[in-house]
């Protein structure tokens, strides 16, 4: 098959974050306003929703043209923070805020929770607040990765819940047993 993308050059613009729109971040450079797509592993990293509107920010990459179509593509590598806007209306620089693409490190546990139609006339979307809530009173939200999914095909018990802490799966645990199986399996793990 081939290689689809050619590598260009690098790209390095400055502007001010106006918000996200789905896998997008909005900026504005030099009076124009542009859409660049942001890597998963960016936007995990780099939590652009606390992000103060109008932040300058820096973002750096590489620029590659897809041979079969010839359309570029901007290939975002860093995010830097340069300056945020104060309250008085002054601008104050924070150079040592910068986010490198790196892989985000994978959380020991993950929570998947059924978000169909079923599953939310029975409970699903109190049943994932909940969960948020434990997890963060317990001091574990930073270890435990919450999904939402699609129907995993366990209606007649729903609300569906799975947690799998590495190999191990637990079908239909609720907030109290998620807290003792996620302490016993993450200390062990360590």
């Amino acid at each position: 098959m081939g290689q689809k993308y050619l590598r260009l050059s690098s790209f390095d613009i400055e502007g001010d974050y106006v918000g996200i729109v789905k896998k997008y971040l909005y900026l504005i450079t030099d009076g124009k306003r542009i859409l660049i797509k942001l890597s998963k592993t960016l936007r995990q990293n780099f939590d652009l929703y606390s992000l103060p509107k109008m932040t300058r920010i820096r973002l750096s990459g590489v620029i590659k043209l897809n041979i079969h179509n010839s359309r570029l593509k901007l290939h975002t590598e860093n995010i830097s923070a340069i300056a945020f806007p104060h309250s008085s209306g002054e601008i104050r620089s924070y150079p040592e805020i910068n986010h490198t693409k790196q892989p985000p490190c994978p959380p020991n546990a993950k929570i998947m929770i059924c978000q169909k139609s079923g599953c939310r006339k029975r409970g699903s979307e109190k049943l994932l607040s909940q969960l948020q809530q434990t997890l963060k009173a317990e001091g574990l939200h930073q270890q435990v990765k919450i999904q939402t999914t699609g129907c995993q095909k366990q209606c007649k018990q729903a609300p569906s819940c799975i947690l799998k802490v590495g190999k191990n799966k637990y079908h239909q645990i609720r907030p109290g047993a998620i807290k003792q199986k996620l302490k016993k399996d993450i200390s062990t793990q360590k």
